[in-house]
């Protein structure tokens, strides 16, 4: 029984650790970037001088793809980076809400400032 219970216990906490990375790891390229573009729930594109990152979900993962300035934005090709069944994004009163929730319904979100000049104080 004490397996069974610890065995539960680990999985939980290694579903709850994935989702809070996720979320953690978006809001701080958020704080990097020197701006924010939210442009579907799912769908963040972060601005810097001469390129941009769009961070999206797809098919139960989050993916992250760099584009030149200038190039067209499709949420295809990107580096996978964590497991997620749901990414959300969006613009609550000024702050952008990242949430992020995987196949075992575990999720965490987090507020961020959207940025205001790249120089990480956002």
């Amino acid at each position: 029984v004490a397996a069974s219970a610890y065995s539960r216990i680990n999985d939980n906490y290694g579903s709850t650790f994935n989702s809070t990375a996720a979320v953690r790891y978006i809001t701080n390229k958020i704080r990097a970037s020197e701006g924010a573009e939210i442009l579907d729930e799912n769908q963040l594109l972060l601005e810097n001088s001469g390129y941009c990152t769009l961070i999206y979900q797809q098919n139960g993962r989050v993916y992250e793809r760099l584009f030149v300035e200038g190039d067209i934005i499709i949420a295809e090709g990107g580096e996978e980076l964590f497991e997620a069944e749901i990414l959300s994004i969006k613009d609550k009163h000024g702050l952008i809400c990242v949430s992020v929730t995987d196949d075992n319904g575990s999720s965490f979100e987090a507020y961020c400032r959207k940025t205001d000049g790249g120089d990480g104080n956002a």
